[in-house]
């Protein structure tokens, strides 16, 4: 037991729970690449090959970096997919 302990983690069983391997991203979570700026928001291109989705800013929306965003950034967007290829984003953030 004190391996474990100095090592920061649980014996088997009792890691399962934590074990990295079976977690799943959200559904409502889509990562992108900004493709052109609009009116309402943006559009980006999907990381998983799907082709490319308008996702919607409203003054509702969450942006804890700002609103300064850029063709070429990559993004994060939270939000409730509407059709076959649009996001009401609930947060939006750029990631590195």
């Amino acid at each position: 037991m004190a391996i474990y302990a100095n090592h920061h983690v649980l014996p088997p069983p009792l890691d399962a729970p934590y074990d990295h391997t079976m977690r799943t991203a959200p559904s409502d979570l889509y990562r992108g690449t900004i493709l052109t700026i609009t009116n309402t928001g943006f559009i980006m291109t999907d990381l998983n090959g799907a082709g490319t989705t308008t996702v919607v800013v409203s003054r509702h929306t969450r942006l804890p970096y700002g609103d300064a965003f850029k063709v070429g950034a990559d993004v994060v967007v939270v939000g409730d997919r509407t059709g076959t290829s649009t996001i009401d984003a609930f947060g939006v953030r750029g990631i590195e």
